[in-house]
């Protein structure tokens, strides 16, 4: 397993590793020979020498993910405004949201709900810009929000959000578009259905075929995610010429 410590203050460390087997340890300062990234093999005996084989350093998943900014909870972490991004199903390391962003708005983003380990890049920006310490875009829209710790890379693009299933008369994939009207996304039922479903994509994402990945679901005028969860029940039916109605800044939405 990889094990981290985070140091409290900038000063010299003296680490020592020790095996539980008769209390042989070794020292940091005097072994290895050069700063790297070590697996580490201790001898079976006092006396037998450790064995260091320089790895890739390992990527830390965070299992979470915030957006915060001045139009995302004003800079301040007790609002409800800040956007808690949604986990990719079985894709660790990849979040997502979709917001309405006015241009020059700054944010970022933190792997918890406070103000260390945060970012505005991870060395690739998509579709924004860096002004100062913090991101923004340079147009108003509805964006899809991609942040991907496993390939280093952000993405902000126009939102792709789509239905699928009996409710819009087949199940064929990026098909049936929920559209932008003002700052929310709708779209309107072709068929009587006993489900309702829907999900986005990211020109990044990794889901391939497997759309319900990043699907969520409108339930009593809320909007509620999927993420790590399973089938989302009970469904929610519709009938044929309901127009669906997404606020994904406030959370909400309607069915009429």
């Amino acid at each position: 397993d990889w094990y981290y410590f985070k140091v409290p203050v900038n000063r010299p460390i003296n680490l020592m590793l020790n095996n539980q087997n008769n209390g042989r340890q070794f020292n940091f300062l005097t072994d290895p020979v050069k700063s790297a990234a070590y697996e580490i093999e201790i001898g079976a005996t006092n006396g037998d020498p450790t064995i260091w084989t320089e790895v890739e350093i390992p990527v830390i998943l965070e299992p979470t993910m915030y957006m915060i900014g001045s139009q995302f909870g004003n800079w301040e972490w007790s609002s409800d405004e800040v956007v808690e991004m949604t986990p990719v199903y079985d894709n660790p390391g990849h979040f997502w949201a979709v917001r309405y962003i006015i241009a020059g708005e700054a944010f970022k983003w933190f792997p918890g709900r406070g103000w260390d380990n945060g970012f505005n890049t991870l060395g690739t920006e998509l579709g924004y810009v860096l002004v100062g310490g913090d991101a923004a875009v340079a147009a108003d829209g509805m964006y899809m929000i991609y942040v991907d710790m496993e390939n280093s890379q952000i993405s902000l693009e126009p939102a792709k959000v789509y239905g699928i299933g009996n409710a819009f008369g087949n199940w064929d994939q990026a098909t049936h578009v929920f559209t932008v009207e003002n700052q929310t996304m709708v779209i309107t039922t072709t068929k009587d259905s006993d489900e309702l479903r829907i999900y986005a994509r990211s020109d990044i994402d990794p889901v391939g075929g497997d759309w319900w990945k990043m699907e969520f679901i409108l339930r009593a005028g809320v909007i509620e995610y999927r993420g790590n969860g399973g089938d989302q029940h009970p469904r929610v039916a519709v009938s044929a010429g309901q127009k669906i109605t997404l606020d994904f800044n406030a959370g909400t939405g309607t069915i009429q």
